[in-house]
């Protein structure tokens, strides 16, 4: 089983969160024309149900694998890592199947208790799913602590795939017998994505690469230890029981949200009605261009929990610290300009995403830096998850969490500030949650990483890129529309030519503050056709090439 540098595992999985992100989006539009914002709404409330019980029984779970695989191969320990994939398999297809046994059991009075009974269906439908994807969660934790990532992408692909096409064919075949039976078909996609990404991961794992596992585990030197069930039972619980509660706590967030966020604004005037078409807007189009601010978080986090468990096995702490300072330089290159380009193109975002008015594109304005919070927390996590602090963040997080409900509870009921107050609690529950990570950070390693300072040079270009994008995307806007009369259409084509724009004018402003070398951007995804760009300029390509 070929292990791949950190630098290419970030790469790749980088590369499939795009894909992921993009074929997430691309049957949005479809499915908010078949369903409305109502429609939209209900499917929301049922997901966050369903991710909450999700995060019970398979969140959290893929990371800490890794990290105990990744501490035995980096001893050469096959046997004791083939045995913590076993114990893993164990826990997890038990817990999926008691939490989907509970969901069948509880979905109508979930469903109540989220005033929205009409997600009851949704909740019938998505049950199965958790036995499928407690069977990838186990493989794909295997795979990342063995630092190959490419099983993982391609079954990450593969499951958007099937649930962007399915969820569109099913909506639209169920909503002619009502909203609800709609909104239930869109689980239908989860379902089978499910179920092909378990598959694939299976096929992968046992004969396509039996041989080769045999096979190490037969040269595996008989002197070394092979821990006992029971070990390995406590271990896995005390690294995954706090990402659990780590993911819990964002869920239950999220959750609460649904519940308190749509009473607040009845409480200020709304009606039932308006209440939940505001809160669908926030739920659908304002976070589904969030998560693309944030899409290679969990990709960086995925690869840098095993590099780092590594280092730490092997006690060198010079590349401990090169892969944590690594870590948060590669994240900021790409989400920095994520969020400004988000930022200063909300309205046509929002119109090349769901195909209609610009419904969202206010909170996007708004609230989308935040997503450099939530993302500086999800590597802090990282670095004490595979540093052997697993509990710490999780603990930080449901205290960061909890302030956040308790603002949201008060600014949403502020109707200068209406649902607003729910990104703006959300960014003070984050930024507990990171000084608190760092308290604790601090205490563990003896060296210090400036991640803070890190951020100075990615910010200016990424404001500039922003500006210089909605220059040219109004330019590009007036003229093509001489020629295209369909607004979709003409804004569709502007936004992708003033995105490859963005991406050139932000790397070259990087290269000229010398806030990039050439190895920051060959490690990126895409990375090697980025450098290619930027290096036809001739004054850039000799700055990098000094660099």
């Amino acid at each position: 089983m070929k292990k791949q540098s950190t630098t290419k595992n970030f790469a790749i999985l980088g590369t499939a969160s795009i894909l992921v992100k993009v074929l997430a989006i691309v049957y949005l539009p479809f499915q908010t024309m078949i369903l409305k914002e109502d429609g939209n709404s209900i499917v929301a409330k049922g997901y966050n149900i369903f991710t909450f019980l999700f995060s019970l029984s398979n969140a959290g779970l893929p990371n800490a694998i890794s990290k105990l695989v990744a501490e035995q191969t980096a001893h050469k320990n096959f046997k004791a890592a083939q045995k913590i994939l076993k114990c893993a398999f164990t826990v997890l297809i038990l817990l999926g199947i008691a939490v989907a046994l509970f969901m069948v059991i509880a979905a109508k009075p979930l469903a109540d208790w989220m005033d929205e009974p009409r997600s009851y269906l949704m909740l019938l439908f998505l049950a199965p799913t958790l036995i499928f994807t407690s069977v990838s969660c186990a493989l794909r934790g295997y795979f990342q602590g063995r630092q190959n990532m490419i099983p993982v992408a391609v079954s990450n692909v593969l499951e958007q795939i099937l649930n962007s096409v399915f969820t569109v064919v099913f909506a639209y075949l169920l909503i002619r017998y009502g909203i609800e039976y709609g909104a239930a078909g869109t689980t239908v996609g989860t379902i089978i994505g499910a179920i092909g990404a378990a598959a694939f991961l299976c096929y992968l794992f046992f004969p396509v690469m039996g041989k080769q596992r045999r096979r190490e585990i037969r040269n595996t030197d008989s002197s070394l230890p092979i821990p006992k069930s029971r070990d390995i039972y406590k271990e896995i619980a005390h690294y995954s029981f706090p990402a659990i509660l780590n993911t819990v706590a964002t869920c239950a967030a999220s959750l609460i949200d649904s519940f308190v966020g749509t009473q607040r604004l009845k409480a200020i005037g709304y009606t039932g009605k308006e209440a939940d078409t505001l809160f669908g807007i926030y739920s659908y189009q304002y976070n589904r261009l969030f998560t693309l601010a944030i899409a290679f978080s969990t990709a960086l986090v995925t690869t840098m929990i095993p590099a780092i468990a590594e280092a730490l096995a092997l006690k060198n702490n010079k590349l401990t610290k090169h892969r944590i300072s690594e870590s948060y330089k590669s994240i900021y290159l790409i989400t920095l300009p994520s969020i400004a380009g988000i930022t200063f193109l909300a309205h046509p975002m929002i119109r090349l995403v769901f195909m209609h008015h610009d419904a969202g594109s206010d909170l996007v304005v708004f609230g989308t830096w935040t997503a450099i919070f939530m993302t500086i927390q999800y590597v802090q996590s990282g670095v004490l998850i595979a540093a052997g602090h697993p509990t710490a963040p999780s603990v930080n997080l449901i205290i960061g969490m909890s302030i956040k409900i308790l603002c949201n509870y008060f600014l949403i009921s502020i109707p200068a500030l209406n649902i607003k107050g729910a990104i703006i609690g959300t960014a003070i529950g984050w930024i507990v949650a990171i000084l608190l990570n760092q308290m604790v950070i601090n205490r563990r390693f003896k060296f210090k990483v400036h991640f803070i300072r890190m951020l100075i040079k990615p910010t200016f270009a990424s404001l500039i890129m922003g500006g210089a994008c909605y220059l040219i995307f109004n330019l590009l806007n007036l003229i093509v529309s001489l020629f295209i009369k369909n607004v979709i259409v003409a804004n569709d084509i502007c936004v992708l030519i003033t995105i490859l724009a963005g991406v050139f004018i932000y790397f070259a402003i990087m290269v000229v503050i010398r806030g990039v070398k050439k190895n920051d951007i060959v490690r990126l995804p895409f990375g090697g056709k980025i450098y290619r760009m930027v290096t036809r300029v001739g004054f850039l390509r000799a700055k990098l090439e000094k660099s």
